[in-house]
């Protein structure tokens, strides 16, 4: 019996579109046969006449359907089909492409698009929702096959504009969640990450571990505080909320809060995880200008494996987040949709394994390693 969820966050419409579609590539309706009536397909799915109207209309603009007047709605011939066509995609980019992690997923969805002879149409934003809110209407009147969305520390604010935009296309969200929508899912494994890097520093001897933990409200800088807490609690360190301090992503906020951190706290932290490696940079400047050296006074441990880090005076130790296979994973998601190997209904959250990078900073030569 085929049958509409009508408490799926998916439109009625969609729902529709995609279960006739599957009837058409499964030869249950053959070429050139008559579809059932409107009214027909209102009955047997039980819902109005307007959303089959409408799903039927959606297509034919695709072309899997045709009208003849005064008979009725047929199935195309298959070899007319559009599918055959559409080999282009969005790419939605809102964080800032200066940081390379981002660049360097950029460049794992170009390598499988290119190798699977899909166009890539590429949108920055710069974390400026207003634009990212233009560019997500114009998506939504786009005729591409589907939708690679990088989200950024805003985007959350356009979370009801992305849900729509989901509604109707395949599309793959990476790295930050933006709530319930019917969309994959492709993310580092931040809380283990995390668990290995604060393991790493109370492997090391670490008990009081500054957090530089990103913004709130951010799923990202959420995963890696759980992270954080988890490791204290299996070693059965006290969990002090002063040394979780909200920042940005920004080498300046890794700055200001160590700065402010370690300017008025007596009970000095050893060690500090930063949320990133701008951040860590950030912090770095400021243990400097304090007096205090890395790694002799202070440990140091970023995240993300950028470039710069290998290049430090004092060599970076942070956590990779293998940012091309993210990449890849999340153009292959979006061809299992836009191919209808996978259902439109069948989500799918994708965990990239993280990697320790242990280098300089984090002391380990002091300890012997």
């Amino acid at each position: 019996m085929n049958i509409i969820q009508k408490e799926s966050p998916i439109y009625i419409t969609t729902q529709l579109k995609e279960n006739l579609q599957k009837r058409i590539l499964a030869n249950e309706f053959s070429v050139d046969t008559k579809l059932p009536s409107e009214r027909e397909l209102a009955q047997e799915y039980n819902i109005s006449r307007i959303s089959v109207r409408s799903a039927i209309k959606e297509l034919e603009n695709e072309d899997f359907l045709y009208k003849v007047r005064s008979k009725g709605t047929f199935v195309k011939n298959r070899q007319d089909f559009k599918i055959v066509s559409k080999k282009s995609i969005s790419l939605l980019v809102s964080p800032p492409l200066r940081m390379s992690f981002f660049s360097t997923i950029i460049s794992g969805i170009e390598e499988a698009a290119s190798k699977n002879d899909y166009d890539l149409f590429l949108r920055c934003t710069n974390e400026d929702t207003f634009l990212e809110k233009k560019y997500i209407l114009e998506l939504n009147e786009s005729k591409n096959s589907g939708l690679i969305i990088i989200s950024g520390a805003n985007s959350f604010r356009n979370a009801e504009f992305f849900k729509n935009l989901a509604q109707k296309n395949p599309m793959v969200v990476i790295d930050m969640f933006l709530g319930e929508i019917p969309a994959d899912y492709v993310f580092s494994d931040d809380e283990k990450g995390t668990y290995d890097a604060i393991m790493h520093l109370i492997e090391l001897g670490h008990t009081r571990i500054l957090h530089l933990a990103g913004p709130k409200k951010n799923s990202t800088a959420s995963l890696r505080i759980q992270g954080y807490k988890k490791t204290l609690q299996e070693k059965n360190i006290a969990i002090d909320t002063d040394l979780i301090r909200e920042t940005d992503w920004s080498l300046e906020s890794g700055y200001y809060e160590t700065k402010k951190f370690f300017t008025n706290n007596k009970k000095r932290a050893t060690a500090i995880f930063a949320c990133s490696d701008e951040v860590a940079i950030g912090a770095y400047k400021a243990v400097k200008e304090l007096g205090l050296k890395i790694p002799e006074d202070i440990s140091l441990v970023g995240y993300a494996n950028l470039d710069v880090g290998r290049l430090w005076e004092v060599p970076l130790t942070t956590v990779d987040q293998s940012p091309e296979k993210m990449g890849r994973e999340a153009f292959n998601l979006l061809s299992e949709r836009i191919e209808r190997k996978r259902s439109f209904f069948e989500v799918k959250k994708i965990p990239v394994p993280t990697n320790l990078i242990i280098r300089e900073s984090c002391g380990i030569k002091l300890k012997g390693g």
